[in-house]
């Protein structure tokens, strides 16, 4: 199974602010209409009577957070109503980083993750042809930084997967328009994948190895904007991280030659890349470098010669990866120079 910008566009939460036994999900809708207008939130949950208002994990015992918490009970139970949930999924994405345990409150509540899957499903037929609007994107980008919330909680992580959840966003991932309301569809599908892989998960890994999300992150590398570059190549340099990920990788070779071409071009001569994006292939290479033959990987010019250093301003991680990799590029130049 296998992001001039509009006055009414949002940008899409940032994938840095991510920190089951459950049987698979099938789409219960299936949209005919050629309408790109048409209304994509037309069906409504009937809440049985005993249905009670969502609770928070471990509730604070300050009448303030209480209070809080109550409210996000409140707009979560608002997702099941048509006409309030366009405004419970904003302001829910607004607090998915002061509720560290929205995730397993979107999970348990009734009806929500099928919700959320609907709002998904809802807009495919505005992807091709691409027909997708400002409005309508930001609505999906809304309903994806909550799924980022469970894809990206300790307790919720392995149902989202073990519910097949990611496939829905392969379809957005895989979009070529480069409008605005489809770049940013794409950035905050992909903050979904990076709060999934954000920890190295071993189930994660084994998840992912076995989709075409590797090829979908090399696309996006190549054509993305910045911001998307720089998420798809987290995504790749956390595969790279583990067992799984570089056999899967390193071992197939036509995934492998593709993987080297996009980083050859993906930082621009002008050395505008974000530190980031630097930072990012910069350790992408390191793994390479470990885990192929010596001559296998040749790295990005401005890379080598140091010249992009002066990008990564601040940012020590990304000092500290980029000064590795010119010290290990070298050390491995130089032996196959004596061998020579």
């Amino acid at each position: 199974m296998s992001k001039n910008l509009p006055n009414n566009q949002q940008v899409p939460p940032n994938y840095r602010s991510n920190t089951l036994n459950y049987g698979p999900i099938t789409n219960p809708y299936s949209y005919q209409t050629g309408n790109p207008n048409a209304n994509y939130a037309q069906y409504q949950y009937t809440v049985p009577n005993n249905h009670t208002q969502p609770t928070i994990p471990n509730p604070p015992n300050n009448s303030e957070g209480r209070m809080a918490n109550e409210h996000v009970s409140q707009l979560v139970q608002e997702l099941l109503t048509i006409d309030k949930r366009e405004a419970a999924l904003l302001e829910l994405s607004k607090k998915r980083e002061q509720i560290i345990t929205l995730g397993q409150v979107l999970w348990s509540s009734f009806g929500t993750m099928t919700v959320l899957l609907q709002e998904i499903t809802s807009i495919y037929p505005l992807l091709y042809p691409p027909k997708l609007k400002s409005h309508a994107s930001n609505r999906v980008c809304n309903a994806l930084a909550l799924l980022q919330s469970v894809a990206g909680n300790s307790g919720t992580r392995i149902k989202f997967l073990e519910a097949e959840i990611p496939n829905y966003l392969f379809p957005l991932l895989q979009t070529n328009s480069k409008n605005r309301p489809f770049e940013y569809l794409r950035l905050t599908s992909l903050g979904v994948i990076g709060a999934l892989i954000k920890n190295e998960d071993e189930f994660v890994v084994k998840y992912l190895v076995g989709t075409n999300i590797t090829l979908i992150c090399i696309k996006i590398i190549e054509t993305g904007t910045d911001i998307s570059k720089t998420v798809a190549t987290f995504i790749i340099q956390k595969l790279l991280q583990t067992k799984d990920g570089v056999v899967h990788i390193c071992e197939n070779q036509n995934l492998l030659k593709e993987l080297l071409r996009v980083l050859q071009t993906v930082l621009p001569s002008d050395n505008s890349s974000s530190g980031g994006l630097i930072k990012h292939v910069s350790r992408c290479y390191l793994k390479l470098l470990a885990n192929t033959p010596p001559g296998t990987v040749i790295i990005h010019e401005s890379l080598a010669s140091g010249s992009i250093a002066s990008r990564v301003g601040s940012d020590q991680s990304a000092v500290r990866a980029l000064f590795q990799l010119q010290s290990e590029y070298n050390k491995i130049m130089s032996t196959k120079l004596i061998q020579n």
